[in-house]
């Protein structure tokens, strides 16, 4: 069985970059959520081996930490932060999630 990934980007083509890549390294993409609900239904219907979000999500009030805290309430799937934007309070906010980590955009796959 292929490891599932859930890709929380609103931007339409990194996100199909990621999905491509990771399906060539035989990982299986069932769901790519552009905003909050979207990923919040994506992870109650899949269990997932791991979590790619990103933090800024222009159509949602809400935002990849959120998200994070509400998987954190169910599950310690690991989660990988995609952001182009790392101050520190907001490092600070991903070391109080755990199990999480992140790489700089523009990634390339």
């Amino acid at each position: 069985m292929k490891p599932k990934v859930l890709i929380v980007e609103d931007e339409l083509i990194t996100a199909m970059e990621f999905k491509e890549a990771l399906i060539e390294a035989d990982f299986d993409v069932p769901m790519v959520a552009d905003r909050i609900s979207a990923a919040k239904w994506a992870f109650g219907s899949f269990v997932y081996d791991l979590v790619l979000l990103d933090i800024t999500l222009k159509h949602d009030q809400l935002n990849g930490l959120d998200f994070a805290e509400f998987v954190r309430k169910t599950s310690n799937v690991p989660i990988m932060f995609i952001t182009g934007d790392t101050n520190e309070l907001m490092l600070k906010k991903m070391n109080t999630i755990g199990n999480c980590n992140y790489m700089m955009k523009a990634v390339r796959t």
